[in-house]
């Protein structure tokens, strides 16, 4: 009875392999994710962005005139979302703590953390 058992699992995995159904890399590689674009293009009239290992994610945000971005603090450390040109500043914003601006004017606006400069994003905005 054992061996009719080896012998049907060997059948068994033998036809998996060959028909591709197991392979090492499968095994070896982490699952793929379905082929789509970065979730970035917001049509509703609010975004959120977390702020998590030091930087904003997600980075770069395209929305439409009208909508606002919450930014959430998920890190331990202190954070800004301050615009480059100095037209909004969200002060320090401690961990768990949200900022909400609503941009209501199309453009490119850049922004960044006072307390982290490395720390960048960018916001699109769009009629």
């Amino acid at each position: 009875m054992k061996s009719a058992l080896f012998a049907l699992s060997l059948v068994i995995a033998t036809s998996m392999f060959s028909s591709g159904c197991y392979s090492k890399e499968t095994m070896d590689s982490p699952p793929q994710k379905a082929n789509t674009p970065p979730a970035t293009m917001n049509t509703a009239s609010m975004m959120d962005v977390s702020i998590m290992g030091f930087a904003f994610n997600p980075e770069n945000v395209t929305v439409k005139i009208g909508s606002s971005i919450t930014w959430t603090n998920q890190d331990r450390a202190p954070h800004t979302i301050t615009s480059d040109d100095g037209s909004w500043d969200s002060g320090k914003i401690m961990q768990n703590g949200k900022y909400t601006h609503k941009f209501d004017k199309a453009g490119m606006f850049t922004y960044y953390c006072t307390v982290h400069p490395s720390m960048k994003g960018s916001i699109i905005v769009t009629p």
